[in-house]
């Protein structure tokens, strides 16, 4: 079973925006951070540096706010059955990972948003978390 890509975004934000979901959003949110951040994670509220990275599960209150300047995130949503796969690969939730740059993810999010336009006019090519 694999989920898919349901919604990505590459963004940057005014220092005082911030995401505020206290029961999560009913998905999987991966969410890469290109400048520090304040984040809740499930071991409080705290800055983290650059290239700081968390995976939300559907339920996890989510919330992340800039440090006083412009900040930048990458992300995606994953509908479906992602739930096996996170636990297969034991993969953690709700908890920041400094696990530095990840040079891929913009060009690949930027790809999955052309092929999903082209994809949503011609209904093709699905890419899965």
């Amino acid at each position: 079973m694999a989920g898919d890509i349901e919604m990505s975004s590459i963004a940057r934000h005014e220092p005082e925006f911030a995401i505020d979901r206290p029961l999560g959003n009913g998905r999987y949110v991966f969410v890469h951070f290109g400048t520090p951040i304040h984040l809740r994670d499930r071991t409080g509220v705290r800055r983290y540096e650059r290239n700081t990275s968390i995976l939300y599960g559907p339920s996890d209150a989510t919330w992340y706010s800039g440090v006083d300047i412009w900040w930048e995130n990458a992300w995606f949503h994953c509908a479906g059955e992602v739930r096996e796969r996170v636990a297969r690969y034991d993969i953690p939730t709700n908890t920041a990972l400094e696990i530095g740059p990840l040079d891929f993810l913009v060009p690949l999010l930027q790809t999955v948003h052309r092929e999903r336009l082209r994809g949503s006019r011609s209904g093709r090519k699905r890419y899965h978390c």
